[in-house]
């Protein structure tokens, strides 16, 4: 996952509180965490499911509500990736942005509680979750030569910010590869000059 979503190991990875972020909540997601788990199959879906009137079909998602009928479809629709991906163990979560206004889509700024960028050209719409489901966070073993390299933040800067995480009881660990494995190993973080 690090070199497909961590920019190369250059990124950080968040690991949250699920039931604080609500990213569980039956009434607040299209796909809540607990059913979120993704399935890798060798072939793509074909089988015909079981024909859904009009109605509930455009009514997926406008409820803001798990639906346990229209799973199967939303599922196939969200949920299914090649098995070359298995190694992921992707659990996904899926809300729903119907209710944000249409002209909110062609700009920037904040709808309730989304928030709308773009990251090159392409509109990303950021879910704000409560800063208490943060409960850890994972550095890339090449975040400190890409802060350095692209001037985002000074080295002081860098460091407070690390600082204020570990003073918010934000578990930070550094990771860095196994010489014996594929794996990474976490350790806890320590300022590196």
């Amino acid at each position: 996952m690090w070199s497909h979503y961590g920019d190369e190991h250059q990124g950080a990875v968040i690991g949250f509180d699920v039931e604080i972020a609500g990213f569980s909540d039956l009434a607040a997601c299209v796909i809540p965490s607990q059913y979120g788990e993704v399935i890798y199959s060798a072939t793509k879906p074909h089988k015909n499911l079981p024909i859904i009137s009009e109605e509930t079909l455009r009514s997926i998602g406008q409820k803001l509500k798990f639906d346990e009928d229209a799973f199967n479809l939303v599922k196939r629709a969200f949920l299914y990736k090649s098995i070359e991906w298995g190694y992921e163990e992707e659990v996904r979560v899926v809300k729903n942005i119907s209710e944000i206004p249409l002209s909110y889509h062609f700009g920037q700024g904040r709808h309730k509680e989304w928030t709308k960028i773009s990251v090159a050209a392409r509109p990303l719409y950021c879910f704000d979750i409560p800063e208490a489901s943060i409960k850890e966070i994972y550095l890339g073993r090449h975040i400190y030569k890409n802060v350095t390299k692209k001037k985002t933040f000074t080295d002081q800067e860098f460091k407070n910010i690390l600082e204020s995480w570990g003073q918010r009881n934000i578990k930070l660990m550094q990771c860095s590869p196994d010489v014996h494995s594929w794996q990474l190993i976490a350790e806890p973080s320590i300022n590196k000059s």
